[in-house]
């Protein structure tokens, strides 16, 4: 089991941190306490709000994980301020099987002459695969985040 220690942050622009408890290295920080929610819903289904208040009102609490269960949070920053987009139309990947079936979705709707309406993030990394333009009339895959994701998910 690895043992995780989520505290208040003391860097600055940020809210919370992720620490190994063995070395005390912080593997992630959240800028956004939702995120941090449900990053801890996916271990403790239900309760991520009460441990979130915890932290909060104590400064810190431990998590215990299975290795085979742990993930990698999302980097807040792909999403720009530190806020999810909150889109259900994006496509979190995080096994190859899912991303040939966000691949299909997409290469659908292009064949019908549409758009897709999101994009397609890596699950383990929080990278973007492929993606929508600002002003939404093209949408890109990039080459390197796809060549990454095929390699790392499994």
């Amino acid at each position: 089991m690895h043992k995780l220690i989520i505290q208040i942050s003391e860097k600055t622009g940020y809210l919370f941190d992720l620490l190994n408890d063995k070395n005390g290295k912080i593997l992630h920080s959240w800028k956004n306490q939702k995120m941090l929610e449900k990053w801890i819903e996916g271990y403790v289904p239900g309760n991520g709000k009460n441990f979130v208040k915890h932290v909060v009102n104590n400064g810190s609490a431990k998590i215990m994980v299975a290795p085979n269960k742990f993930v990698i949070p999302f980097r807040e920053s792909k999403y720009g301020d530190g806020e999810y987009d909150g889109n259900k139309n994006n496509h979190h990947v995080k096994t190859k099987k899912d991303l040939n079936a966000a691949f299909s979705d997409v290469m659908r709707d292009i064949h019908k002459g549409n758009i897709p309406k999101g994009d397609i993030i890596n699950g383990m990394t929080g990278e973007i695969i492929s993606e929508k333009s600002q002003d939404g009339r093209e949408y890109a895959f990039l080459p390197k985040q796809l060549k990454i994701a095929m390699r790392e998910l499994k």
